[in-house]
C-alpha cells in the first residue's frame, strides 16, 4: 500500500488504542495530553518530510501544548 493508506491505518490504530485508555486513566485522575489530536488535523504544517517526526513548529507547539498541561495541573 502507499504512504496515505499506511499512514491512515496507523492514525486509525492510534486513535482506537487512545479511546481504550483515556477513560480508565482519567477515573485514576491521570491528566492526557492528547499530542496526536494536536497534529492530524495540520500533518502538513506541524509533520517534518519524513512524515514522522515533528518540525520545529510541530516541536515548538509541542512544547507550548506541554507547558498549558503542567500550568492547568498546577492551578
Amino acid at each position: 500500500p502507499d504512504a496515505a493508506t499506511v499512514f491512515k491505518q496507523d492514525n486509525q490504530r492510534i486513535n482506537e488504542y487512545n479511546q481504550a485508555v483515556i477513560e480508565p486513566l482519567k477515573a485514576k485522575n491521570v491528566h492526557i495530553l492528547d499530542a496526536f489530536s494536536l497534529f492530524i488535523n495540520e500533518r502538513e504544517k506541524y509533520i517534518s518530510k519524513d512524515g514522522i517526526h515533528l518540525n520545529e513548529a510541530g516541536t515548538a507547539k509541542l512544547g507550548d501544548a506541554i507547558v498549558e498541561c503542567i500550568n492547568e495541573i498546577l492551578k
